[in-house]
């Protein structure tokens, strides 16, 4: 095939056990973060790696500024970078930190220098750009008075950083004083060539097994998605979807409310709408389960998503996300186990994940790659690949079905697709995959 304008990247993301989990503090002393590990994207967008040099205040009470102090305090700030630009293009969770000077700045603060290095996300072309970058994130809402965002978004400590503007009419927020402008130095990433996800590893005990989480929009009285009367986004997919497959000759099988009890052991008065359906072809049981469920994090009724996403992530080849981020909360590992007590335990065999919510590019994909990672795969690449969009993304697009369409034809008709026919070469939302360049690249 025609080679298309795709391009590789990488990072690192470690969990904010609280409940913004957004950016990852670097490992300092690891020398493999910016090790190639490949994402493909439409002609439309380039990923380059990007570098800058700014101050930020650390408190004194926080102890001396180390490294790893610093990366902690600096992810606090590129999350408010993030949201400033996020209409714009999306920053990656991984990134390098490096103490450049330390000063006295007052009895409260120190006045630490840093560089950064990591990668973002930018539509084509651009020649340069500049990120706005705090000095104090851990005061901004404090500081603000109520009046640095659109007065129409509820704000708290948790999600002010996606809200922000210094540049409102009446926000007291000062330039070098409270925020820096800065144009970062940056350089495109080199094309890449056609991938293929390596279909036969899905493959486990003559089987293929996949679980689609379809989110709801919001907090439902039906929960029934096949209902004519719904409404819900997050059923109209799932709707979707379920038509797309029983088209293709799927049998379909409800799985009562006492069935997921009594398998997952949930103990949550709210259980999911569920359903399987089942083909049998000439490589094996092709099985597709679709759950209708909350996945927001604080709400009660999404303790059930928190099981049934772990238990997926432990047994299933193929898992899909259709819902909300959370602005990084609602796929969280680490709150995923916070909420149900227990340790999520990744398949040890190959998987594909797709994440089809709000730049799941910047929140999540790092982090499951660290999850997936093991003595001898310390990227956590050669077992996973993960399909992401990089912007804000709605509900129901059509990336989805595109790869239960390849995943079929495989198992059908022996047809390898490509990640880049399925992603097609302008992509909605800045849609790529990551992971992929360790896969056996042959037909």
């Amino acid at each position: 095939m025609r080679n298309i304008n795709y391009f590789k990247i990488l990072g690192v993301i470690t969990i904010n056990i609280l409940f913004l989990s957004l950016f990852g503090c670097a490992d300092n002393k690891s020398s493999s973060l910016f090790q190639d590990d490949s994402s493909y994207f439409g002609t439309d967008v380039t990923q380059n790696e990007f570098s800058f040099k700014a101050d930020i205040l650390i408190l004194k009470s926080k102890g001396d500024p180390t490294e790893k102090l610093l990366s902690t305090e600096v992810k606090e700030t590129m999350k408010y970078a993030l949201g400033y630009m996020h209409k714009e293009g999306s920053i990656y969770g991984g990134f390098r930190t490096k103490i450049i000077n330390i000063q006295s700045q007052s009895p409260e603060y120190y006045k630490v220098t840093y560089s950064y290095s990591g990668r973002i996300l930018l539509a084509n072309p651009v020649k340069e750009y500049s990120l706005l970058i705090p000095l104090l994130p851990r005061r901004l809402l404090e500081i603000s008075k109520m009046k640095c965002h659109d007065l129409k978004e509820e704000v708290d400590e948790g999600n002010y950083w996606y809200a922000w503007n210094p540049y409102l009419k009446d926000c007291p927020f000062i330039a070098n004083v409270h925020y820096t402008k800065i144009k970062i130095k940056f350089s495109p990433i080199k094309q890449e060539t056609a991938s293929y996800p390596e279909y036969k590893r899905l493959i486990v005990d003559g089987q293929l097994k996949a679980t689609i989480f379809f989110g709801a929009n919001h907090q439902n009285k039906n929960w029934n998605p096949l209902d004519a009367k719904q409404k819900d986004p997050g059923a109209i997919s799932y709707q979707t979807n379920r038509k797309y497959l029983l088209n293709l000759g799927f049998t379909v099988r409800h799985v009562s409310k006492e069935e997921l009890s009594k398998a997952y052991k949930l103990k949550s008065k709210f259980l999911p709408f569920t359903e399987e359906l089942t083909k049998i072809t000439p490589k094996g049981i092709l099985r597709f389960r679709l759950h209708f469920l909350s996945t927001m994090l604080f709400e009660t009724e999404a303790l059930a998503f928190h099981h049934l996403f772990k238990a997926a992530l432990k047994n299933e080849s193929i898992i899909m996300y259709d819902g909300h981020s959370g602005i990084g909360r609602n796929l969280n590992l680490k709150n995923i186990e916070l909420q149900t007590g227990q340790k999520i335990l990744m398949n040890p065999n190959y998987q594909i994940i797709y994440l089809g919510s709000c730049m799941p590019y910047s929140y999540y994909v790092d982090m499951f790659f660290q999850k997936k990672s093991s003595e001898n795969d310390p990227n956590g690449t050669k077992n996973l690949d993960i399909m992401a969009y990089g912007k804000e993304a709605l509900f129901g697009s059509p990336e989805d079905i595109r790869l239960i369409a390849a995943i079929y034809n495989y198992m059908v008709v022996n047809r390898n697709t490509s990640y880049q026919q399925i992603l097609t070469d302008k992509p909605n939302y800045f849609f790529g995959v990551l992971g992929d360049e360790d896969n056996n690249l042959s037909k």
